[in-house]
C-alpha cells in the first residue's frame, strides 16, 4: 500500500528525497563551497537561514516551485546520523548532482529515494496525472563500475511503458525473487522500497523521522539574483496562488 511522505500532499517536493550521512551543517558547508563559485560568476548570491518546525512547515519554505533550475534548497536533520535534502525544482528534488558528489567529497554514504504513485490511469477528478516511480540509489565515497553507485534499483513508468533496472550487488535483505515478476511494476513496489530503507536504518516516509528543532534546525539556502529566461513559478495543487 502506498504511503508516501505526508501522504503525498506536498508532492512533488516530498516524493524525491536525498539523504547524506553527515550533519546538516557539514552538508551546508559542502553545498556552499560547491555552489558559490558557480553562482558568483552569474551574479547570484547565496544566503542561509535556520528553519525550525515539522517537515511540512520546513518544506513549505521552499515554495514556490520553479522551473529552469531550483532556487531554494534545504538540509533537514533527522532522527539518525543522516541529513535529508530537498530543493524547489518543479519536478521534484534533483538529488543526483548534490548527493553523489558529496558522498565522494565527504567520504560518506548518500542515498536517493523516490516514491511516486502512478496516477496516469486515474479518472478521479482533481487527481494530477503522474508517471509512477520507485527508486532506491545508494552512493559511496569511491568510484564503482558505474560512477559511485553502490546499488541502484529502479521501477518506473517511462512515458507509458514500465521499465526495471538494477545496478550493483544486492544487499542481503533484498527480495531478489521479486525482480522476475511478470508485471514489471511489481518488481519493486512501495512496500519493498520502504522495507529496504528501513533495513538501512532510515524512515524517510515518516514525519517523525525529520527532527528540525531549536537546537538543531534545518538550514535553508536561497539564491538571489538573475533567473533564467522563461523560468516559471508554481504553487502546489490546492494551495492559493
Amino acid at each position: 500500500m502506498f504511503r508516501g511522505l505526508l501522504d503525498g500532499r506536498l508532492d512533488p517536493m516530498s516524493s524525491h528525497i536525498g539523504l547524506i550521512e553527515v550533519p546538516p551543517q557539514r552538508a551546508t558547508e559542502a553545498f556552499l563551497q560547491w555552489a558559490a563559485p558557480l553562482k558568483q560568476s552569474r551574479g547570484v548570491e547565496l544566503t542561509t537561514e535556520a528553519v525550525r518546525g515539522d517537515i511540512e512547515g520546513v518544506l513549505r519554505r521552499l515554495l514556490p516551485l520553479t522551473s529552469g533550475g531550483a532556487r531554494r534548497y534545504v538540509f533537514v536533520p533527522t532522527a539518525s546520523t543522516w541529513t535529508a535534502y530537498f530543493d524547489n525544482g518543479h519536478l521534484g528534488t534533483d538529488v543526483f548532482p548534490v548527493i553523489s558528489l558529496f558522498a565522494q567529497q565527504l567520504q560518506c554514504r548518500g542515498m536517493h529515494v523516490v516514491a511516486v504513485q502512478d496516477t496516469m490511469k486515474r479518472r478521479t477528478a482533481g487527481v494530477e496525472k503522474r508517471y509512477g516511480a520507485m527508486i532506491l540509489e545508494v552512493y559511496g565515497p569511491h568510484q564503482t563500475e558505474w560512477l559511485n553507485f553502490i546499488r541502484a534499483i529502479v521501477a518506473m513508468n517511462d512515458g507509458g511503458r514500465w521499465t526495471f533496472d538494477e545496478v550493483g550487488q544486492p544487499f542481503p535483505f533484498e527480495e531478489v525473487d521479486r525482480y522476475a515478476s511478470p508485471r514489471i511494476r511489481d518488481r519493486f513496489t512501495f512496500d519493498m522500497l520502504e522495507r529496504y530503507v528501513r533495513e538501512l536504518g532510515l524512515f524517510p516516509f515518516e514525519e517523525r523521522f525529520y527532527a528540525a528543532s531549536a537546537e538543531n534546525p534545518a538550514i535553508l539556502i536561497e539564491k538571489h539574483g538573475p533567473i533564467l529566461p522563461g523560468a516559471r513559478e508554481f504553487m502546489l495543487a490546492g494551495d492559493p496562488e
